[in-house]
């Protein structure tokens, strides 16, 4: 097989000693250690899997066919980040890391960049949920600068605010290997848009920019459309606000003009005013190069279909599940529908099915 997905054991196993939970850990490193087809593993949170991450760690520095690896757990500990920086370090195969979390990092994150510094073949590094601290952000900054191999950066939800978004504008002028930044959802204001984008003036080789959901009602993304009119390298950018009212919109459709790389835009869930429409269709009839663009508004869509249509450019909507729900959903698993004692669902619920038919009978 090629994917593996694990979660929590039964709650039986739970909950009987560390001995069953020692047994568990030491089943998934022989596996892991001997598997010579694995190529994705997905970690469930939980108290055991929390425990076995450095056991996992410790299999896959020798395994050869693991690719991508996704950690979902409440807390990261130290332990486990010096177990990951460790497997990073020997591991020559595996190509995407994914920590999601809801915790607060800081020497964490500083373990685990001090070993990407070196590391040459993970190219996707995502850190999506976890509250990382300034220090962290500084670590993940250095590490950018002399890092050769990390192309995607995911750092959705990860309290970079603008002053963290200050330091990582500074790396992205010096590193000629990121080509798709997510900085989506973190408090990011003027300053920091503004950093970003002058950064971006002299990188040429990031093409996916997402700064969506940013709070950007209370900044000013007109540095942005600046940069559209001298960068011709960002192919994807998504501008979408949960605040809605964004300024600058019209200095973003001057930038589209005269821009000729961006391929993509995504102004979802943004209002604008008319003035702001006028200035998007004229900037649609001019632009030869935009493909997709990303409207959350049906009235605004429906004003711009036609010159869409007519330049072969196609509207979407990006529907946004709330984050925190998201969380929710992926960290949470229920008990084993085995261990009827203690589960709430799906086995109470038959349980439940059983008593009607007893009485009906």
């Amino acid at each position: 097989f090629f994917f593996l997905m694990i979660r929590r054991p039964p709650r039986s196993t739970h909950c009987i000693s560390s001995a069953a939970s020692d047994v568990y850990k030491r089943q998934i490193y022989e596996t892991l250690k001997h598997n010579k087809a694995l190529t994705h593993l997905d970690i469930g949170g939980g108290e055991i899997m929390s425990r076995g991450v450095t056991e996992i760690c410790k299999a896959i520095k020798v395994n050869k066919t693991l690719q991508e690896l996704f950690i979902a757990w409440a807390k990261m500990s130290y332990e486990n980040a010096k177990a990951i920086s460790k497997m990073l370090k020997c591991n020559k195969v595996l190509t995407m890391l994914n920590v999601l979390g809801i915790d607060q990092i800081d020497k964490e994150i500083v373990v685990i960049s001090e070993v990407l510094k070196i590391n040459r073949t993970l190219t996707h590094l995502s850190l999506i949920g976890h509250s990382i601290t300034f220090e962290g952000i500084k670590a993940i900054a250095e590490m950018l600068k002399i890092n050769a191999a990390i192309t995607h950066l995911d750092m959705k939800n990860t309290n970079v605010k603008d002053k963290g978004a200050i330091i990582i504008a500074e790396a992205f002028k010096v590193n000629r290997v990121v080509t798709s930044l997510n900085i989506n959802g973190n408090d990011i204001l003027n300053e920091g848009m503004k950093a970003i984008s002058e950064a971006l003036k002299i990188n040429h080789t990031l093409t996916s920019l997402d700064i969506s959901h940013n709070n950007i009602k209370n900044s000013d993304v007109t540095e942005i459309g600046k940069l559209l009119k001298v960068n011709a390298s960002l192919a994807k950018l998504k501008l979408g606000s949960d605040n809605r009212k964004v300024k600058g919109i019209n200095v973003i459709c001057e930038g589209l003009e005269s821009n000729k790389g961006l391929k993509e835009l995504d102004t979802s869930n943004t209002d604008m005013a008319d003035e702001d429409i006028q200035a998007l269709l004229k900037a649609l009839s001019i632009n030869k190069t935009l493909a997709r663009l990303g409207i959350g508004h049906r009235n605004v869509t429906a004003m711009l279909k036609g010159t869409c249509i007519d330049k072969g450019i196609e509207i979407f909507a990006y529907f946004n599940i709330h984050y925190h729900l998201f969380i929710i959903c992926l960290l949470y698993t229920s008990p084993s529908p085995r261990d009827l004692s203690t589960s709430r669902m799906p086995s109470s619920a038959c349980k439940k099915k059983k008593k009607k038919k007893k009485t009906q009978k």
